[in-house]
């Protein structure tokens, strides 16, 4: 009989099992003596997507500190709402795109008030 083969097991049973595999796997760092220094080059090397910022001839007219103002904004929205750290990322990159496509099409910017409450919601809905 195929009763008989099976080995009785409850959820307690696996639930103690995966607790003890998931403590294992928490225990191990890959490479740690580089984890530090492979952030700081990951800081060091954050850029806006495209170079909407620079472009003398578009009208998309934003420099460092009004993209940092939006990035608190959206920061500020995603500590709010207590969504996920990658919500903020997603947020963050869809208006960085969004921007990159106005300077292509030489387009006039948004309120960027909008577009970072916009993005978030965006992001929210997609995570």
């Amino acid at each position: 009989m195929i009763s008989q083969s099976v080995p009785d097991i409850d959820l307690e049973d696996l639930d103690a099992e995966q607790a003890k595999l998931s403590l294992e796997s928490q225990k191990r760092q890959f490479a740690p003596e580089y984890s530090q220094s492979a952030y700081d080059s990951m800081l060091m090397n954050e850029f806006a997507i495209g170079d909407y910022i620079s472009l003398k001839d578009s009208s998309v007219n934003l420099n460092d500190s009004t993209r940092r103002h939006m990035v608190t904004l959206l920061e500020a929205l995603n500590l709010e709402k207590d969504y996920k750290e990658e919500t903020l990322f997603l947020a963050t990159s869809l208006a960085d795109r969004y921007l990159v496509n106005l300077a292509i099409f030489n387009e006039k910017p948004p309120c960027l008030i909008q577009l970072a409450i916009v993005c978030t919601l965006m992001s929210a809905k997609l995570e």
